[in-house]
């Protein structure tokens, strides 16, 4: 993935995929550790990495744009439990570059949704959630 140039995905290209099927994660060796691990080249500078962390976050978002459904199994969680958060080495800039994109990005949403209404909507789901779950075990 790096050194490529950076461009918008056509429309659908991660459509349909699992977060396991992008270009920079793959399934980690031992998953009792893990889920996934960082699939990446080797980065020779701090900043070589934060543009790698960078569009590995734009790569991301246009995935959650086309499998919204995927952010509510904690996709953002196993992707960011890739990351070497101890490393002092230019691999830093990974997590940087990624971090940084995604916060730019939810400042820039952050204004076209009512997010307080999001959350009440997500609480009333998980409470419909919990009580059919409870009517199946009384029923069972």
């Amino acid at each position: 993935m790096a050194n490529q140039t950076l461009h918008s995905p056509a429309k659908g290209q991660y459509q349909g995929i699992y977060l396991r099927q992008l270009p920079f994660v793959r399934m980690a060796k031992d998953q009792r550790e893990a889920f996934l691990e960082l699939n990446v080249k080797p980065v020779k500078t701090y900043g070589e990495a934060c543009r790698e962390g960078g569009r590995i976050a734009a790569i991301f978002m246009a995935w959650l744009a086309e499998n919204p459904t995927q952010g509510y199994a904690n996709a953002l969680g196993h992707l960011a439990a890739t990351f070497d958060y101890k490393t002092e080495a230019a691999e830093k800039g990974l997590w940087v570059g990624f971090f940084s994109s995604i916060g730019r990005q939810v400042a820039v949403r952050a204004g076209q949704i009512d997010a307080m209404a999001v959350q009440v909507e997500e609480e009333r789901r998980a409470a419909a959630l919990l009580a059919a779950s409870r009517r199946e075990e009384v029923a069972a």
